[in-house]
């Protein structure tokens, strides 16, 4: 490391001044034209090294100089953070995974099917991210009983649960999984990888008219392929429609949507076999399923009934509302409700 005094700072200067350029400063005082340059336009200064450090032993022996840098970043990573960090990094790399994990099962099956649909996977993580705490909790379980270890849910600021899992090996694993061990499986192993798949990508809507169809979307046709599959196995008939890709804009913002596929389940029989062997992890999905349940033929609404519906809609209750609990459409309700003349029923 070459020295400079103040001296030789200010010479520099002085010769700028009089109207040297780099090179001519180079020539007259022999120092390199970086550091003059650094010097004039820059605005840096010489490291002024004073007398008594210049007569110290580490200055005059540098060959200790390697030796000093060495134990002090030794000294900085012995701290207490570096070695809590290091010991996390090393257990998320080195989780053994039991020996029966590689076999199928229900937990793995639920798993896989969660991945394909609203989970994340990549090299180190397996993330999910959703609204509902328990298709949290379900995931969070099956993971615990599959690979021994145990997984955070965290809360966001957008009320959504956030499952962590972080394995390596867990990771690699389940990414070397193919479709086609996939078809190979026991039949409850193939029943969880659909639950996983409905609990991500599944929906039933149309609740208060009794539930006219059970729904999966995706994008990817390998997904709905696979899905097709296994709910003809399981003796399930549906229909696959396509959207095709569209652009789209809210307010500033442009997208594009993606081809998509649509799985839907409309048939009494088919649904009930849906919701009699694969069903929903989630409560939500679950009681939206009771509306599916077909009225007997005699069904018609007795005066009890229409009683009740007037009375809650008094109570200021919506066709809506009174629809769900009475199980019944809502032009059957409004109907039945405002049939009554001046108060009092026709018959």
């Amino acid at each position: 490391m070459r020295s400079y005094t103040k001296e030789d700072y200010e010479k520099v200067l002085n010769l700028h001044k009089e109207g040297l350029g780099c090179r001519k400063i180079n020539k007259i005082t022999g120092f390199p034209i970086l550091t003059i340059y650094n010097w004039i336009y820059k605005g840096d200064k010489p490291i002024i090294i004073s007398e008594k450090f210049k007569n110290s032993r580490i200055w005059l022996d540098k060959r200790k100089w390697p030796e000093i840098v060495k134990k002090a970043t030794e000294s900085k990573l012995k701290s207490k953070k570096f070695w809590e960090a290091r010991k996390k990094a090393v257990e998320k790399i080195t989780k053994k995974l039991p020996e029966n994990s590689k076999n199928p099962s229900k937990e793995l099956g639920y798993i896989l099917g969660v991945i394909y649909g609203d989970g994340c996977l990549n090299k180190y993580t397996i993330k999910l991210k959703v609204k509902d705490l328990d298709f949290a909790e379900t995931f969070a379980k099956n993971i615990l009983e599959w690979s021994g270890y145990g997984c955070s849910i965290k809360k966001d600021d957008f009320e959504l649960y956030i499952v962590t899992f972080h394995s390596v090996r867990a990771c690699k694993f389940l990414s070397s999984i193919k479709f086609v061990d996939i078809k190979n499986w026991e039949r409850e192993n193939k029943i969880s990888f659909l639950r996983g798949l409905f609990d991500s990508e599944g929906c039933v809507p149309d609740t208060s008219k009794r539930a006219k169809s059970i729904i999966f979307y995706n994008s990817n046709k390998k997904i709905i392929d696979i899905t097709s599959f296994l709910l003809n196995e399981l003796g399930i008939n549906h229909s696959i429609t396509s959207r095709k890709p569209s652009k789209g804009k809210i307010g500033k913002w442009k997208f594009i949507r993606k081809k998509n596929y649509c799985i839907s389940i409309t048939n009494y029989e088919n649904k009930n076999k849906f919701y009699r062997d694969i069903g929903f992890s989630i409560k939500r999905k679950q009681d939206r399923l009771l509306y599916l349940e077909k009225p007997p033929n005699n069904y018609f609404v007795t005066k009890e009934i229409i009683f009740k519906m007037i009375e809650l809609r008094n109570q200021g209750y919506s066709y809506n509302r009174i629809a769900k609990e009475f199980n019944l459409g809502e032009s059957t309700v409004f109907y039945h409700i405002n049939k009554m003349v001046n108060g009092v029923p026709p018959w």
